[in-house]
């Protein structure tokens, strides 16, 4: 006699009619719970290869971030090494006005204890951020580097021990050597030059629009370009009165009642000349 297997319900397996009414409850939504547990499959149609996007588009939105911050810029490259490739490198020039953080300040705590810390506080003015940065050859403990800020938001320091001088892009880590200021400084007494801490932004820096570094040493101006081999010291008869100033890329000094413009020029020596108008209204 043939076997012939039943359909009826009750001969199915109690097991196996739990698993159906489980399966049923879950598929016709009667259980919320059943709900609640069962993973929702990801939608693939929103996931995107951010990494292949392409130079063009990469690039375009890059140019919009630097446009906002050089900061935010340094992250979007740090996110993606297909967006490196295609971006212009910060570190490669610190002289690069595209990357100066100029909105960026060190904050004067920091400078007043000496700069002997592990990491240097700035801030930003327009958003308020504060960062943390860590300067090759500014936080060392003998104190023998001295700072100044030109007013691009770059960093130039100069060792009183080797009279080396660097500009540091603080934001990107750029940095470029300046020629040491050894024969600038011949004839003056170091003392002078050099005044003890807490006194240590004793001198006065700006960048012109052709990326040339303009120092004031105590009413002595020097000129000089990474790559330079010394610094062109300015001649003047009269003493130079207070500090330099940029406007607009050129830099400005005061001679006496006149406003100076320093000229520079990579074939001509720098020179200072009388301007037209002083760009700082009321200021002597």
């Amino acid at each position: 006699m043939a076997f012939t297997p039943s359909s009826t319900p009750a001969e199915v397996p109690k097991s196996h009619r739990r698993r159906r009414a489980k399966r049923a409850r879950v598929g016709d939504g009667s259980s919320s719970a059943a709900e609640s547990t069962v993973p929702v499959p990801a939608d693939q149609s929103s996931w995107r290869d951010w990494a292949s996007l392409g130079s063009g588009p990469a690039w375009l939105i890059a140019d919009r971030v630097l446009a906002r911050d050089v900061a935010d810029y340094v992250r979007f490259r740090a996110s993606c090494r297909a967006w490196r490739r295609c971006t212009a490198d910060p570190q490669a020039d610190a002289l690069d006005p595209r990357f100066h953080p100029r909105c960026w300040t060190m904050l004067q705590d920091v400078v007043s204890r000496g700069l002997r810390y592990r990491y240097s506080r700035f801030k930003n003015d327009a958003t308020g951020e504060h960062i943390r940065m860590t300067i090759r050859g500014l936080n060392g403990r003998d104190g023998r580097t001295h700072l100044a800020r030109t007013s691009q938001g770059l960093l130039v320091l100069l060792n009183k021990k080797t009279d080396a001088v660097f500009v540091v892009n603080p934001v990107t880590g750029a940095r470029a050597d300046l020629p040491p200021v050894t024969a600038l400084l011949s004839g003056f007494r170091r003392a002078d030059v050099f005044p003890r801490w807490p006194h240590e932004v004793h001198f006065g820096v700006e960048l012109t629009y052709d990326s040339a570094v303009v120092i004031n040493l105590h009413g002595l101006l020097g000129v000089a370009r990474p790559g330079d081999e010394r610094w062109a010291e300015v001649e003047w008869e009269d003493p130079i009165l207070g500090p330099v100033l940029s406007f607009a890329g050129r830099v400005y000094c005061f001679v006496d009642d006149a406003v100076m413009l320093l000229e520079t020029s990579p074939d001509h020596p720098p020179r200072l000349a009388k301007a037209d108008h002083n760009p700082f209204g009321s200021m002597p």
